[in-house]
C-alpha cells in the first residue's frame, strides 16, 4: 500500500489492471518534478466507483482537518 505521507507523490496514475499493465509511470510527461516516476496505483478489479475513495485516501495527509 502507498504511504502517501512518506512517499509524497506529485503524480499518481489511478485505475484498473489496464493502468497497471499499460501505463508507463516512467514516461517523461508523467515524471515528478524531482525526476521520480509517477506512482502507478493500478489495481486489478478496481471499479470506477472506488476511485474517489482512493483519491481521498491519497490526499488525506495534505488536507486540513475540519471539525
Amino acid at each position: 500500500m502507498l504511504d502517501s505521507g512518506w512517499y509524497r507523490p506529485e503524480v499518481v496514475v489511478i485505475g484498473s489492471s489496464n493502468v497497471w499493465s499499460y501505463v508507463d509511470p516512467a514516461h517523461p510527461r508523467l515524471r515528478q518534478s524531482d525526476g521520480r516516476p509517477a506512482f502507478n496505483f493500478g489495481l486489478p478489479g478496481l471499479h470506477i466507483d472506488e476511485v474517489p475513495d482512493i483519491a481521498k485516501g491519497l490526499l488525506a495527509p495534505y488536507l486540513p482537518v475540519v471539525f
